[in-house]
């Protein structure tokens, strides 16, 4: 496990999630990409590829379960020292995450 993987895979997520039909590679990608991060001790590496994820997973949410596998991504971000514009991103869809839970 290494940054260089993670950058790939992010690069690869990004890359499937800009196609019409590219949730699920994308989501793949992306998924692999946040495990692997959790063992990087790196700011932003170790943050970015789960504000990713969790933003591919809240464009399409429709129930609980996945909302709140979101609100866990975001709020290991929101706690983290991440880099501040990763941050902000995360405090930002956190608090959609949290509003759309409250209609559960």
């Amino acid at each position: 496990m290494s940054i260089q993987e993670i950058k790939q895979l992010l690069c690869n997520g990004l890359d499937a999630k800009v196609l019409i039909h590219g949730d699920d590679i994308a989501e793949q990608a992306l998924r692999k990409a946040a495990v692997l991060s959790d063992g990087v001790h790196d700011d932003i590496w170790s943050n970015l590829p789960k504000y990713r994820l969790a933003h591919l997973l809240f464009r399409k949410a429709r129930n609980q379960k996945k909302l709140e596998e979101i609100l866990v991504l975001l709020t290991n971000v929101s706690e983290s020292s991440a880099h501040p514009i990763v941050l902000f991103g995360s405090k930002i869809l956190l608090l959609a995450v949290s509003n759309r839970l409250r209609n559960f």
